[in-house]
């Protein structure tokens, strides 16, 4: 009854003030529509939402000080340790694997944090090298059809061509003016025997189906040329090496050659996508750098 009767509610139940009210709400949806067109109120909302997230990211998140210790590193950590010790971790093992990871990833971090990796070529080098991984492993080579790869072989036969071979057996001497290197040579070309002959000799005494860079890396060019150029089942001589002087006899040679397309058709396959992935791969790093200006300041 004294609400029926109070001041405020005849206020309300006037025609007058029920029209003046309904004209505040539909002025307020018309202001509200109004703000919600303005690109300043986008920019504060979006703002808002931006910062709230930060909060929810900071508190459910690891901090940048958190280390994670993940479940693959721990196998890792395992699979190392059992590969070196043959045998599982213990509890104390594993815990000290542990120590030291956090130990490593924490200075690491620091160390990044002070800058200490700038300029740094053992970095860059190291960044560079997981680089190259990356692209490898993001290569894809094609498949080529057996035609086109016979065609790739023609064009390419000498990759495959098999070197001449060389055995031969030799006399070694200290000194190249050793006065029995004459004596010798004329002795086993008549017939005696050549192992008892001549010094020492640090490596062998007879070699079987050497190819001439191997006879270089050996014994040097001019003895290589040596071998090559000599009669075969010929003693011949002095014949000057890195190591010091030779008289010998080429017993064997097998001339190069190139096997046929069947012969070798995996290693063709496997040559041509080994070449395919290192143009590959360089064409990648070649648009890297292509993306950086380059400038070279002067060496005066």
């Amino acid at each position: 009854k004294k609400w029926n009767s109070s001041p405020i509610r005849r206020a309300f139940d006037n025609p007058r003030t029920r029209i003046y009210l309904s004209n505040m709400g539909f002025r307020g949806k018309i202001i509200m529509q109004n703000l919600l067109r303005e690109p300043l109120v986008h920019f504060l909302g979006a703002g808002i939402l931006i910062f709230l997230f930060a909060i929810i990211w900071q508190n459910f998140s690891p901090s940048r000080d958190t280390i994670v210790v993940t479940r693959q590193d721990l196998l890792r950590m395992a699979s190392v340790y059992t590969s070196e010790a043959g045998t599982t971790p213990s509890v104390n093992d594993l815990q000290g694997m542990i120590n030291d990871y956090v130990e490593t990833v924490a200075l690491a971090s620091e160390a990044r944090r002070l800058g200490l990796d700038n300029g740094d070529v053992v970095v860059e080098r190291r960044l560079a090298q997981k680089m190259r991984f990356m692209i490898d492993d993001l290569s894809d080579i094609p498949n080529i059809s057996e035609s086109r790869l016979r065609d790739w072989f023609e064009d390419n036969r000498t990759k495959f061509e098999k070197p001449t071979l060389y055995s031969f057996e030799h006399v070694y001497f200290r000194n190249h003016n050793d006065e029995r290197i004459s004596e010798s040579l004329k002795a086993i070309q008549n017939g005696d025997n050549w192992q008892g002959r001549g010094d020492a000799f640090m490596l062998q005494r007879q070699y079987g189906d050497l190819p001439k860079t191997e006879i270089v890396r050996l014994f040097g060019k001019e003895f290589a040329s040596g071998i090559e150029t000599a009669p075969p089942n010929v003693w011949v001589g002095p014949q000057e090496s890195t190591l010091g002087t030779h008289i010998f006899r080429v017993n064997r040679v097998i001339l190069s050659s190139t096997p046929e397309f069947e012969e070798i058709s995996d290693q063709i396959r496997n040559r041509w996508r080994d070449e395919q992935f290192r143009k590959l791969n360089q064409d990648a790093i070649a648009k890297i750098v292509q993306s950086y200006n380059v400038h070279i300041e002067s060496i005066q």
